[in-house]
């Protein structure tokens, strides 16, 4: 399948109150925080959503997009060449318009997102760079604003680099938000209208984390030799991989998706305490 990219869903689901854990090992009061995750988990899903986009084909042909990812009321797509002479680079634009508008996973969207690529992604090639930036954009009505860029490394591999990604809540309060990742596939390249069967791992680099609206810094990235494994055939999506998120001043947050087996498991370690923890598609 073509190059697609998922972001990672954390374990937003996650009822530490609710957890029975052992004796003698639980985390302190003020170390079972889970803002992080949640607040990493609002960007990573709509990184997501705004680069499963960015490597599609629309740029060429917006009625592929549909074909992948469902029809919508919204958003309208808009090409505009940018070099009328050699027909590329080309930005596309996706306008949810000024007021929200309830796309087909359920969430509620306003403003644009503009796509600019070199060149048909049919004929992308190793050192070619995708821009993506936003344009007064809304999702559940947290203001998104930054830049995301992806960059071929070769047939299987993408680099993307999102930078000083800014989210403004609701009640005016911002967070921050930088990831550095690698996406490789791993299986399902040739099927682009089958997503079920498209298999790749992500390995999140040093450098990434962010501020929550708290003030609390954090880093973020996957464990040495661990990427995590998506499976866009599993209801869970991740199987495999160690994820670990170090909010400043706390224990790491371990999270282990296990070994490949498709289901709603992970277990969570803070320090010498660790859970079994269900986590939802």
């Amino acid at each position: 399948m073509r190059v697609q990219w998922l972001g990672i869903l954390m374990a937003v689901v996650l009822v530490w109150s609710g957890c029975r854990r052992p004796k003698g090992e639980e985390p302190t009061p003020t170390d079972n925080d889970v803002t992080t995750f949640k607040e990493d988990a609002i960007v990573q899903s709509e990184t997501q959503f705004i680069v499963n986009y960015g490597v599609s084909e629309a740029q060429s042909n917006p009625n592929l997009i549909n074909r992948v990812y469902g029809s919508s009321a919204c958003p309208t797509l808009n090409i505009t060449i940018l070099d009328s002479v050699n027909g590329w680079p080309r930005k596309l634009t996706l306008d949810f318009g000024t007021t929200n508008c309830l796309g087909v996973d359920g969430k509620y969207r306003r403003g644009k997102i503009h796509i600019v690529y070199p060149s048909p992604w049919k004929m992308r090639k190793p050192g070619d760079t995708i821009h993506i930036y936003t344009d007064n954009y809304y999702v559940n009505d947290i203001r998104l604003k930054g830049n995301w860029y992806l960059s071929i490394l070769d047939s299987v591999r993408i680099r993307i680099d999102a930078l000083n990604i800014q989210l403004t809540f609701p009640n005016g309060s911002q967070a921050q938000w930088t990831n550095h990742r690698i996406r490789t596939f791993v299986s399902g390249y040739n099927t682009p209208y089958d997503r079920t069967d498209d298999v790749f791992t992500i390995e999140i680099l040093q450098g990434s984390g962010g501020t929550t609206r708290f003030g609390t810094s954090y880093t973020i990235q996957t464990r040495s030799g661990n990427p995590l494994r998506l499976e866009l055939g599993c209801p869970y999506l991740v199987t495999a991989g160690i994820l670990e998120i170090t909010p400043q001043g706390k224990l790491t947050r371990v999270i282990d998706y296990g070994n490949g087996t498709c289901d709603s498991l992970a277990t969570i370690s803070i320090g010498n305490w660790s859970t079994t923890v269900v986590i939802g598609p």
